[in-house]
């Protein structure tokens, strides 16, 4: 048993270069090239535009069998992904206070601490007693320091805190 295990690894010790060395390997250059490498600039013809080879007209080398079950090392990021780190959460941002409650017309006035929440149309949150107390849309209306919201759902009130989720 212990002939067969030696033979085994010494197979694989001597395939293994063999595969290392595919990797190696440099593209022919063309027969022109070589020549006009000696000779002098001024003589030399301008060089000739070429296509560039397509995928399918460029041949793909094989690794041997035994070169592709030796060489894992490149492989263990496959095997084994790195777990990708879960998106961190921002905290809410405070926008300001609710100062009045218009339920008729469904809009509430908020003082601002931040004069530049969002864009209209953006969400907002009204909290009261850790508890959200209303859903808001940002208004276009604007008047310094004061920012007026729609009131999408909810019922909010004077004095609860404005946050942009």
């Amino acid at each position: 048993m212990r002939i067969l295990w030696s033979i085994a690894l010494a197979l694989a010790l001597a395939c293994l270069p063999v595969g290392c060395s595919l990797f190696n390997k440099k593209e022919p250059q063309p027969a022109g090239t070589t020549a006009t490498a000696q000779t002098p600039s001024l003589l030399r013809p301008p060089p000739m535009p070429t296509a560039a080879p397509t995928p399918a007209q460029v041949p793909k080398v094989k690794k041997p069998f035994l070169a592709q079950v030796f060489s894992c090392f490149g492989l263990l990021d496959k095997l084994f992904p790195k777990k990708k780190e879960p998106p961190k959460a921002e905290p809410a941002q405070l926008i300001g206070t609710v100062k009045m409650v218009n339920l008729d017309d469904k809009f509430v006035l908020i003082d601002a601490l931040v004069y530049t929440p969002g864009a209209p149309g953006e969400s907002l949150v009204c909290i009261a007693n850790q508890r959200e107390s209303a859903s808001l849309h940002i208004s276009p209306f604007r008047k310094p320091p004061f920012l007026i919201a729609d009131i999408v759902s909810g019922t909010p009130s004077v004095g609860d805190r404005v946050y942009k989720p």
